[in-house]
């Protein structure tokens, strides 16, 4: 983490852990302490939400996505993501994929052929699929999976590897159907 992000937590630290289950939920408004929290919560840091919303909230939060992506060609983005995941589907079939990651998560390849006409994504199904998500998948070998990557989809590969000042370390790939997938440490 950055100092300067630091300081004003680190300030508002025990504000939080002090703060009632009542005050948490009081109805909250532009320029309070309260609504400064919420939108601070809600920025890529978890440990607000531990900190911050103590145990009794965890039940609120869900970590981990289960995630469906709608593919031109089921059989290349399998082929693709047992690459990047480093591990078979845990269920296949000729209209789905379907990965699990060890927790809660996982990632369902659906062939975008079994879309009705009235599904919202029906008229996307010629398009670059993904527009403004970056799907991100934490490994715990960025450099094995980067190499490995770089020998067989080395056109897939959106952005090499980067060592970033926080201490993560992570490359940028586009998947068969334009999906954006940071892997990162």
């Amino acid at each position: 983490m950055f100092a300067y992000r630091n300081d004003v937590r680190k300030i508002l630290i025990p504000y939080l852990q002090e703060l009632t289950p009542k005050q948490w939920n009081a109805n909250a408004y532009p320029n309070t302490i309260s609504w400064v929290i919420e939108h601070m919560a809600q920025t890529e840091d978890y440990w607000i939400f531990q900190i911050g919303f103590g145990e009794s909230s965890r039940v609120v939060v869900i970590w981990m996505f289960k995630i469906e992506l709608f593919v031109h060609k089921l059989s290349a983005s399998v082929v693709f993501y047992r690459c990047l995941l480093g591990k078979g589907c845990t269920a296949h079939d000729e209209k789905s994929a379907l990965f699990k990651a060890e927790g809660s998560g996982s990632l369902l390849l659906t062939d975008e052929a079994v879309l009705h006409a009235d599904h919202y994504f029906a008229s996307m199904a010629e398009s670059r699929k993904g527009k403004g998500v970056e799907l991100i998948l934490p490994v715990d070998d960025v450099e094995m999976v980067y190499n490995k990557f770089k020998n067989i989809y080395p056109d897939h590969i959106e952005s090499k590897i980067i060592a970033w000042p926080w201490g993560k370390l992570d490359f940028r790939v586009i998947d068969p159907d334009g999906y954006y997938v940071r892997v990162t440490s």
